[in-house]
C-alpha cells in the first residue's frame, strides 16, 4: 500500500500541478497509471500481488539516478560524478 500511496501522490502531481505533457512525461504518467492498474488488480484478484508488487519496487529503482541525473546541467553528464 506504502507503493500505491506514492505512485497515486506522484501520478496526481504530474497531472495536476505540473501539467507538463511532453514525451518523457506522458511516459511517466503512464507507467504510474498502469502500475496502480496493477497494483489495485492484484489486490482485487486476491493473487499475484507478491510478484506485481516486487516488479514495480524494482522499476521504482530507476527513480533514484533520473532524480539525480536531472539535478545538474546537461554539460555535466559526461562526468563520473557531476
Amino acid at each position: 500500500m506504502v507503493t500505491a500511496g506514492y505512485l497515486s501522490n506522484d501520478f496526481l502531481v504530474q497531472v495536476f500541478y505540473v501539467r507538463d505533457y511532453t514525451g518523457l512525461s506522458c511516459q511517466s504518467i503512464c507507467h504510474h497509471f498502469v502500475s496502480l492498474v496493477g497494483i489495485f488488480a492484484g489486490l482485487s484478484a486476491g493473487y499475484a500481488l507478491p510478484g506485481i508488487t516486487f516488479t514495480l519496487l524494482i522499476i521504482e529503482i530507476s527513480t533514484i539516478f533520473i532524480n539525480y541525473r536531472s539535478m545538474y546541467d546537461v554539460k555535466d553528464y559526461g562526468k563520473p560524478v557531476p
